[in-house]
């Protein structure tokens, strides 16, 4: 559950500030696992950008949730978009 909560807060902050995807890095995550998740089972996951700061610092919460409503975890977290993590572009980085 903690990765995908990362995989949101990452594609959520690419979203807020318009960079693509491969361009940014998480800097914290912190989620509370609330239950249990059965092998298989279908959970929605809704994030919300909390704030933005110059542009580049994305606070994301998001929840994981199935389909009752009922929560499965909860995360909060900061990622910065443009980071450069790798030294070198690949065509993969360009998509």
């Amino acid at each position: 559950m903690t990765s995908a909560m990362d995989d949101v807060l990452g594609h959520v902050c690419f979203m807020a500030v318009g960079n693509g995807p491969w361009t940014g890095a998480t800097v914290q995550v912190n989620v509370k696992l609330m239950k249990p998740v059965r092998v298989g089972q279908t959970l929605l996951v809704e994030a919300r950008v909390t704030q933005v700061e110059k542009a580049k610092k994305v606070s994301v919460e998001a929840n994981l949730s199935d389909e009752t409503g009922e929560r499965y975890a909860e995360m909060s977290g900061l990622s910065i978009a443009g980071a450069k993590i790798q030294p070198v572009q690949s065509e993969l980085d360009k998509r």
